[in-house]
């Protein structure tokens, strides 16, 4: 028994002398397992010092950047949208001015209204000067559409026109002042086919061996006017209408001007029984 307790022993510390010896410092011994660890430790510091001192600048200088690159985005933006604005506002004043302009002009213009009392503006003017109306006569009762570039091509079948054809009697005097008178309307007249004669023949006097007139000598006045008026929103919309129709008729029976017609198939000739 007692041999066999020594021999254990023995092999105990024989084991015990078999196991390697490993560095130590400041009483650590280092183990595998220590410096494993030791290198981890290491390596998550290198990775956190290469981080702060790499990567987050450059990430820093990114988020800079990109910010900048943002305001500057914004900014543009912004300055767009107020050139945009200012634009807009610039047309619509444009636009409003425009449409003054077009009312000042259209009420230069005549209208069915003063059309129907034109002849009583002038017959006012007349009596005021005591002078005569012989004839005020419209050529045709209804105003007719300019087609003809008469006032310019691009006025066509945008303005129409009333003909009035009128004579008076009185001296030249009269005559001049209700000329200028009518000038005077409202309503943009054209005053055309001007002519002027005696009305009748001036009688002579002898007096003191000089012949001298009786009177002063009456003129006879023919000339035309016409009302320049311009069309409506409802004539305008009724012509382009009529123009689109026009235009799609005549497109309709140019298609079928190409269709050639179909050539008739000779029947064969019947055999007698």
């Amino acid at each position: 028994m007692t041999y066999s307790g020594e021999g254990d022993s023995m092999i105990a510390n024989a084991e015990f002398d078999e196991l390697p010896e490993y560095p130590s410092a400041f009483g650590i011994s280092f183990t595998p397992q220590v410096i494993g660890i030791c290198l981890g430790v290491t390596g998550l510091l290198a990775a956190g010092y290469i981080f702060m001192n790499f990567f987050m600048p450059s990430w820093a200088t990114y988020q800079t950047s990109v910010g900048d690159k943002k305001a500057r985005l914004d900014q543009v933006n912004a300055q767009e949208f107020s050139d945009l604005e200012r634009k807009l506002e610039t047309i619509q004043g444009e636009i409003a001015k425009a449409e003054d302009d077009q009312k000042q002009l259209y009420s230069l213009f005549a209208n069915e209204k003063t059309v129907n009392t034109l002849l009583l503006d002038i017959n006012q003017f007349v009596e005021q000067k005591q002078a005569k109306i012989i004839s005020f006569q419209p050529q045709k009762w209804e105003a007719e559409i300019i087609e003809d570039s008469s006032l310019g091509e691009t006025v066509n079948q945008k303005l129409k026109r009333q003909v009035i054809s009128l004579t008076m009697e009185g001296t030249f005097i009269q005559t001049q002042t209700i000329l200028r008178d009518i000038e005077k309307l409202q309503p943009l007249l054209l005053l055309k086919d001007f002519s002027s004669e005696l009305a009748e023949k001036q009688a002579l006097i002898l007096d003191e061996n000089q012949l001298k007139s009786q009177g002063e000598p009456k003129l006879k006045t023919s000339f035309t006017l016409e009302l320049i008026v311009p069309l409506s929103e409802q004539e305008l919309a009724e012509l382009k209408k009529a123009e689109e129709e026009a235009a799609a008729a005549e497109e309709s029976k140019g298609k079928k001007g190409d269709k050639k017609p179909a050539k008739e198939e000779k029947k064969p000739a019947e055999t007698k029984k």
